[in-house]
């Protein structure tokens, strides 16, 4: 499992601080797509990973993998935004996790024709918060991958200097 997340996530991670994306905006992709991964509506984050990806011009990989390892926090978040949604708007939202589930397993579409406002109003809540979250987690992450560029270059240094010195005494 290790050897798996390593390759998954850490490496591709790491290659883009690697190959010169700034550490700015690393965090801002990273925090984009942690944002986008709770948006309380099923197959919306990946279409906003994609908008904002290209839009901004950020890594969509890197945005992808925040997003997707964001998502059982998406799946807690869900009523907490319908409940938000519905506070905003004056609105009343009583669906337990289990009748919420239940619907979703009778199929998306039924459930969107028996709760279609009350996804409107989630909605609304996440873009409403959505700004903020972003700016917090960027906040937060950018200080750590710079930190994490910074070990990179350093790294990057002491190797390049290993492989040009046996050639700088061959030369000498």
């Amino acid at each position: 499992m290790k050897g798996y997340l390593q390759q998954k996530i850490y490496k591709p991670l790491i290659n883009h601080l690697a190959n010169g994306v700034s550490p700015s905006r690393m965090a801002l992709t990273i925090s984009l797509g942690i944002v986008c991964g709770i948006c309380p509506m099923l197959w919306m984050p990946t279409l906003l990973c994609v908008s904002f990806a290209m839009g901004l011009r950020l890594s969509f990989p890197v945005m992808q993998i925040s997003n997707y390892l964001t998502y059982p926090l998406h799946v807690v978040c869900i009523i907490p935004f319908y409940k938000t949604g519905a506070y905003f708007f004056n609105e009343t939202f009583d669906l337990s996790i289990k009748q919420f589930i239940e619907m979703a397993e009778n199929g998306v579409f039924a459930m969107i024709e028996k709760i279609g406002m009350s996804i409107v109003h989630a909605i609304a809540a996440w873009a409403i918060l959505a700004p903020a979250l972003v700016g917090m987690l960027y906040i937060i992450l950018l200080p750590l991958v710079t930190r994490v560029a910074m070990r990179l270059k350093t790294k990057t240094v002491i190797v390049t200097k290993l492989e040009t010195e046996p050639m700088l005494a061959k030369a000498a």
